[in-house]
């Protein structure tokens, strides 16, 4: 393995350990992209990202971008830097920062704000084993610009697959829903604001807005294959009542909200699942019981496709298996 090697243990090994996973894991081939999100060099001992060196021993044959936690700004490979011709001779632009070796004006890997900004924007989509962008957008208004970038950023094809999910998507309206169907943008919804926060939208947003909030049932009969979410922390992480609230759309008051909306247990099911698992490009190894998939599942005490709907949110979890081991059990 590329981290037993000696210069591994020089810098950040878990930030190469998890790059390394992620491409056998997803074979990822020679000269395909291999992404990493989310890194805070500050958070490593020392205090740096790898180095473009350090980059290129753990992958000489693949283009490699650790994109910073910010955001703003990413560590690339040589492989990366030529696949986006970033040279000696490159300017840095104005209101960006183009990192260089000592002593010299060849690139070091490190990319910051305008110098970034381009290569963000050609980021390759999911079918080419790079990023896959989800956008909090809860409401129209953020959904409207969410759609917007989609397009922009589309080169002229918005509807070709992308991986692009929209996270929450509460107040989506229907030529919205269409437009997630047409362009293939996921919706992951959160029908646990139905119970927790649906009175209240109700009063604020009136009853007809606040009966379309996520609408699994629509989006369900326009093809789409919806994801369902707790918001943990804002909402207790219990995937039972998500179900239950898919299933119900009840409010705290008890009042029906949208009832046209409400699925079946089997789909609320499916859609923290297998459809979850296909949200983030994993459904090849997660999200249902089959051979050659990860033993990962739970045993419960009821069927939440036999019970009455109401009594879904009282089935608890009896036992907890990872990747065919008992971790947890009552």
């Amino acid at each position: 393995q590329v981290w037993a090697r000696g210069w591994f243990a020089v810098v950040g090994w878990f930030v190469i350990a998890a790059l390394v996973r992620i491409k056998e894991r997803r074979k990822i081939g020679l000269g395909k992209f291999v992404m990493g999100f989310g890194c805070d060099p500050d958070l490593l001992a020392e205090k740096r990202f790898p180095t473009k060196a350090e980059l290129d021993r753990a992958f000489p044959d693949n283009p490699v971008i650790i994109v910073h936690v910010s955001g703003h700004g990413a560590k690339l490979n040589s492989k990366a830097l030529a696949a986006y011709s970033i040279t000696a001779a490159t300017p840095t632009p104005v209101g960006g920062v183009i990192g260089r070796e000592t002593g010299s004006n060849e690139p070091d890997g490190l990319l910051f704000e305008t110098a970034f900004l381009p290569i963000f924007a050609e980021v390759p989509g999911p079918d080419d084993d790079g990023a896959t962008l989800f956008v909090h957008c809860n409401g129209d208004a953020a959904i409207d610009a969410l759609l917007e970038a989609h397009r922009y950023a589309s080169d002229g094809a918005p509807e070709r697959p992308r991986g692009t999910v929209g996270i929450h998507s509460q107040f989506i309206r229907r030529d919205q829903l269409q437009k997630y169907a047409a362009w293939q943008i996921t919706p992951s919804f959160y029908t646990e604001h139905c119970f927790y926060f649906g009175d209240t939208h109700v009063v604020n947003r009136g009853r007809e807005q606040a009966e379309f909030i996520s609408p699994m049932k629509s989006a369900l009969g326009l093809g789409l294959h919806p994801a369902n979410h707790t918001d943990f922390n804002v909402a207790p992480l219990n995937q039972l009542f998500t179900i239950h609230t898919a299933v119900n759309r009840q409010t705290r008051s008890g009042v029906i909200l949208g009832e046209a909306e409400r699925i079946s247990p089997l789909e609320a099911l499916r859609a923290i699942t297998l459809d979850s698992a296909r949200m983030y490009g994993e459904e090849a190894e997660k999200g249902s019981i089959e051979i050659g998939k990860l033993a990962d599942l739970v045993i419960l005490s009821a069927d939440p496709t036999a019970v009455p709907a109401a009594e879904i949110e009282k089935i608890e979890v009896l036992e907890t298996i990872k990747e065919g081991k008992t971790v947890w059990k009552k």
